[in-house]
C-alpha cells in the first residue's frame, strides 16, 4: 500500500466519480505528456490500467496509465497536479502500480522519456534506471530514454530491456483524414489523429500512407498547400502494391461500399484495397463510414479498420495480432512433411540467410547435413494450401538429454513471426515428452524475427548458444533444485542455465510468493512446483471448445510425425458467464471436457494450461480484444452472453497447454476430495492438483 498518508490510490475504471479529473489533469499537461483523446482515456480505464491518487479531500490530484504487455507495464502517462508535486504523489502511484504488477507475475515496468523533459531527473528517485537512448520518431525527432523499474523476478530468460526490433514495428495505413490532421492546427477534431504522434508509440507503431494519397492532395486547389503536402508525405513510407492485386483486393470490398460511388468513395475504396494488397493489416481513419464497415472488412480479409483513439488503446494487443492471423489459428491447414532431397533448390530459394552473408553452398551443406544422417536427425519443411514454403527446421539427438535444433528458419512475410513462435513451441513440446531437459537452437543464421520468437519463447543466450531448460519434473521445490543441481553438477549442455534456475529457486524459496512459482515454472516447462501455493481451479469446458482450442487428442490430431499441424496455439482465450467462481490469476487450470457420447474421453480432466490473465467485460470489447486468436467468432461471444451486449462476459486467457497422456475421470477425482459437479470453475488445494497432475501425465 502507499506510504503516503496524504493521498490514497485507487484503479480509476470507467464507472469512477474521478475519470473526468483525470482528463483534466491530462489536457491540462498536454504538452509534455503528448495529446490523449478522451476516448483514450475511457478504454484505459475499462481495462483497469489508470491509478488515480485521491486526497483526503476527495479529489484526484495524479494519476499513472499504463499498459501491459510481454510480462511488463509500460508507462504511457504519469502526471501530477501542478499544486501536489514534490508531496509524494508520484511514488505512491509508482509503488502502488510496482504492487499491482510483481503480484500478476510481470517483470518489472518500463517507459521512454524526452531527455529534454525536466521529468528526467525524478526516475531515478522513483526507482527506475536508464539503459539506452534512441532518437524519437516524433515531427521533432527529440532523444528518447528507456527507463526501467526492475522486479528481480526469478525470470532468467528475457532481459527486461528488450526493444522492439525495427522491423517489429507495426505497419499501419492513415487514411488522408489522418494524414492530413498531423498537421492542421485549425480543426479541433485533428487533436485525435495527433495523439498517434506520442513519443511512446512510435518505437511500436509506424504510420504509413498507400500512393492514393498522391490523389487525394492533388484535389486540394492551392498550389502552395498541394507542395507542402506532397513534401509531408515523401517523408513517410508510401506503399505502391501492383496493380493486379489492387484490382484483386477491388473486387472483394466493392461490396462493402454503396452502389454509386463519389469521387471520395472511390479515394476510399482505392485506399482500402491498395492497404490489403501490401498486405498491411491496420487502417487508421476518422471516417464513420470506413469504421462501419469495420467488422466485415476484418472478418472478409483480415484488415482491422480503426479510429486513432482505439488503436492506441489496442497497440500491444495488435502487435501480437500482427502475429496470429485467424486463417492460421482458426482450423488451420498448414501441413509439415519431411524434406527430400528434390526440394534443394526450391528451400535455397526461400531460406537462405544470403542478407547475413550466408553462401548458396553453405545452407546446402546444413540442409544436407541433416538429411545424409536420417537415424539421428530429422529435417521438415511447413508449407501453406498451395504448398508454399512456410518454414524449414530440422531436429537432431546428439545426447539423450539434448534436443537440438541446428535449422530454423522463417519465410520472409508477414506469417513468420507466428510460423517461429508454434515451431518453438512444438520443439519444447516434443523435447519433454522424450525426456529431454535441454532444448538448444545453433543455427548461426537467425534473423530478427526469429530472435525475438527465441526470447518471447523462454530461451537464454548463453555463451553465444540459444538454450531453454524442459524438465518433466512434477514435485516439491526440493526435487527440482535437486535436479538443477545435478544438470549443473553434469558440466553439460545447459549446465551454466541450470545453475542459474537453481539460484533463482533458492531465493524462491526463501520468499515463497505465488508470482514467483508461475514464472519459474513458465521458465521450467513443463515443471511443477507442487508445493507451491500457486491458485489452481478445475474448469469445465465443452467437448467442441476444447477441441478447437487445445485438446488434439479429440481432434484426432498428432504432435509430430509424418503430418503434423504446423499451428498449436500456444496462447488462447476462453469465454464463460461472469459467474462469481473465485478465480484468481496467475494460475493454473486443468481442463475438465464435460460429457460427450460421441466423443472417447470425455468427462475427464484431460490438460493442464497456466492461467495468465481474467478480464471481465462487455461483448463486443472481448471480442475486439482477442479475436486475434481466431477460434471464436463474433456470433459464439454473443451466444456466451445470451444474445446481450450489454451483459459482462468473462475470458480467461491461458497459454502453454500440456495434454495428459491419461486423462482423469471423474469418477478417480472424486476420490481426491473433489465433489462438485462441475458446472462452474471450482478452486482446489495444492494437493489435490498434485495428485490430479501426477496421475494426468504419469507414463504407461
Amino acid at each position: 500500500m502507499s506510504t503516503n498518508p496524504k493521498v490514497k490510490v485507487e484503479v480509476v475504471d470507467g464507472q469512477s466519480q474521478h475519470l473526468s479529473e483525470v482528463k483534466q489533469l491530462g489536457r491540462a499537461h498536454s504538452k509534455t505528456l503528448g495529446m490523449m483523446p478522451d476516448g483514450a482515456f475511457e478504454e484505459y480505464a475499462a481495462l483497469k490500467q489508470i491509478l488515480g491518487a485521491v486526497s483526503v479531500a476527495g479529489k484526484c490530484v495524479g494519476y499513472v496509465l499504463f499498459r501491459v504487455a510481454k510480462e511488463r507495464a509500460m508507462i504511457a502517462h504519469l502526471c501530477v497536479a501542478d499544486d501536489w508535486q514534490q508531496k509524494g504523489v508520484s511514488r505512491a502511484l509508482i509503488e502502488r502500480l510496482v504492487e499491482i504488477t510483481k503480484a500478476h507475475g510481470l517483470r518489472g515496468i518500463g517507459l521512454r522519456c524526452r531527455r529534454d523533459y525536466e521529468a528526467t531527473g525524478a526516475w531515478p528517485r522513483l526507482g527506475f534506471v536508464p539503459l539506452h537512448d534512441k532518437p524519437g520518431r516524433s515531427l521533432d525527432g527529440t532523444e528518447l530514454t528507456f527507463w526501467w523499474l526492475d522486479h528481480h523476478q526469478p525470470d532468467l530468460f528475457q532481459k527486461p530491456a528488450v526493444e522492439v526490433p525495427e522491423d517489429r514495428r507495426l505497419s499501419v495505413v492513415m487514411d488522408a483524414n489522418v494524414f492530413f490532421d498531423l498537421y492542421d492546427d485549425s480543426d479541433p477534431e485533428s487533436a485525435e489523429s495527433k495523439a498517434l504522434m506520442a513519443d511512446w508509440l512510435q518505437d511500436a507503431a509506424e504510420l504509413c500512407l498507400t500512393d492514393e494519397i498522391l490523389t487525394e492532395i492533388n484535389r486540394n486547389t492551392h498550389k502552395a498547400e498541394r507542395d507542402r503536402q506532397r513534401a509531408q508525405a515523401r517523408r513517410r513510407t508510401i506503399f505502391e502494391p501492383p496493380q493486379c492485386l489492387v484490382a484483386a483486393a477491388e473486387a472483394i470490398v466493392r461490396p462493402f461500399f454503396p452502389k454509386a460511388l463519389s469521387e471520395e468513395d472511390e479515394s476510399d475504396l482505392r485506399q482500402v484495397a491498395k492497404t490489403i494488397a501490401q498486405g498491411v493489416q491496420f487502417f487508421v481513419t476518422r471516417d464513420e463510414g470506413l469504421l462501419k464497415m469495420a467488422d466485415r472488412a476484418y472478418e472478409t480479409c483480415g484488415l482491422s479498420i480503426l479510429r486513432p483513439t482505439s488503436f492506441i488503446n489496442q497497440l500491444d494487443t495488435l502487435q501480437r495480432e500482427s502475429e496470429y492471423q485467424p486463417v492460421r489459428l482458426g482450423g488451420s491447414n498448414f501441413k509439415a512433411r519431411h524434406v527430400e532431397s528434390q526440394d534443394e533448390a526450391r528451400l535455397q530459394a526461400a531460406f537462405q540467410a544470403a542478407s547475413n552473408g550466408e553462401s548458396a553452398a553453405g545452407f546446402l551443406k546444413s540442409l544436407r547435413l541433416l538429411l545424409g544422417s536420417p537415424r539421428t536427425c530429422s529435417c521438415y519443411v511447413a508449407e501453406n494450401e498451395q504448398q508454399q514454403p512456410l518454414a524449414l527446421y530440422g531436429f537432431i539427438r546428439p545426447k539423450t538429454h539434448i534436443l537440438e535444433i541446428p535449422l530454423l528458419r522463417a519465410a520472409r512475410n508477414n506469417l513468420a513471426p507466428t510460423v517461429s513462435r508454434h515451431l518453438l513451441a512444438r520443439a519444447l513440446q516434443l523435447s519433454a515428452a522424450e525426456g529431454r531437459t535441454v532444448t538448444t537452437v545453433t543455427d548461426q543464421q537467425l534473423d530478427a524475427v526469429v530472435l525475438t520468437a527465441l526470447a518471447e519463447s523462454g530461451f537464454s543466450c548463453v555463451d553465444g548458444l540459444w538454450m531453454k531448460l524442459n524438465l518433466a519434473l512434477a514435485g516439491p521445490a526440493r526435487e527440482l533444485a535437486a535436479r538443477l543441481n545435478e544438470i549443473a553438477a553434469s558440466g553439460s549442455q545447459g549446465c551454466k542455465l541450470a545453475s542459474q534456475m537453481s539460484a533463482s529457486l533458492k531465493t524462491w524459496q526463501a520468499l515463497p510468493e505465488k508470482a514467483g512459482a508461475v514464472t519459474l515454472e513458465r521458465a521450467l516447462w513443463p515443471a511443477k512446483i507442487l508445493d507451491a501455493e500457486v491458485p489452481s481451479f478445475i474448469v469445465p469446458i465443452q467437448p467442441g471448445w476444447a477441441q478447437s482450442l487445445f485438446d488434439e487428442g479429440l481432434a484426432n490430431q498428432e504432435l509430430f510425425g509424418e503430418r503434423p499441424e504446423l499451428v498449436l496455439k500456444r496462447e488462447q482465450v476462453y469465454y464463460r458467464a461472469n459467474q462469481k467462481c473465485g478465480l484468481e490469476w496467475p494460475g493454473r487450470i486443468l481442463w475438465y471436457v464435460s460429457a460427450d457420447s460421441d466423443r472417447h474421453g470425455t468427462m475427464s480432466i484431460r490438460a493442464c494450461s497456466r492461467l495468465d490473465e481474467i478480464i471481465v467485460e462487455k461483448p463486443k470489447e472481448l471480442f475486439r480484444r482477442f479475436r486475434r486468436l481466431g477460434v471464436y467468432q463474433w456470433r459464439d461471444v454473443y451466444k456466451k452472453a445470451d444474445n446481450d451486449v450489454d451483459k459482462p462476459l468473462m475470458a480467461l486467457r491461458f497459454s502453454d497447454t500440456e495434454l495428459f497422456q491419461k486423462p482423469v475421470h471423474r469418477d478417480w477425482f472424486r476420490k481426491v476430495g473433489i465433489k462438485s459437479n462441475l458446472q462452474s470453475p471450482v478452486a482446489i488445494t495444492k494437493e489435490q492438483f498434485a495428485s490430479i497432475y501426477t496421475a494426468g501425465t504419469a507414463k504407461s
